[in-house]
């Protein structure tokens, strides 16, 4: 009898454990659905906001055509309608078209009048802008190459040495941008 009350003993303890355990599995369901639900209202609330930039991009694209926008506007937008630039060229600088230098002045003007109303607005601002503007270092940074192994170098990190044999040569090419 005594196996008998042993093995209903542990029959009980493990029905216990599989309810917490259930309790526990249901709890975490409950927080995925939750999180899944957060999720899908952030998603509705991109899809809108996507609609909204997309009207307004189209409304400006339009008033652009007609050359409500100036005339350097209108060019540029024929420039982009018929795929002899595109907006990353353009904002990125690489399209030195006067049109689109024209548009990136007139961005930077636009950006300058925002900063100097939030200057006039707010000293700290003011301090804070003058102190990152002065520490701003806009030269691209350097470029480093990694550290690559070299033919019969002792390589202390579990690397296998570069082996001219195998193709792969001894330093990798310099083509690839920085790292």
């Amino acid at each position: 009898m005594a196996g008998h009350r042993e093995d209903e003993d542990a029959l009980f303890e493990a029905q216990a454990q599989l309810r917490r355990q259930e309790a526990e599995i249901a709890e975490v369901m409950a927080g995925v659905a939750s999180a899944a639900e957060v999720i899908e209202r952030a998603r509705a609330e991109l899809a809108a906001e996507a609609d909204e930039t997309r009207a307004d991009r189209e409304e400006e694209e339009k008033e652009a055509r007609s050359g409500a926008l100036g005339s350097s506007r209108q060019v540029l937008q024929r420039r982009i309608d018929r795929d002899e630039t595109t907006w990353a060229e353009v904002m990125s600088g690489r399209d030195e078209h006067a049109s689109a230098v024209d548009y990136r002045d007139s961005i930077g003007v636009g950006i300058q009048r925002v900063i100097d109303q939030e200057r006039d607005k707010d000293p700290e601002f003011d301090e804070g802008f003058e102190r990152l503007s002065t520490q701003a270092d806009f030269e691209a940074p350097p470029v480093r190459m990694p550290d690559w192994p070299v033919p019969a170098e002792a390589v202390q990190d579990g690397r296998q040495p570069v082996s001219p044999e195998d193709g792969r040569g001894t330093t990798p090419s310099t083509e690839f941008g920085t790292w």
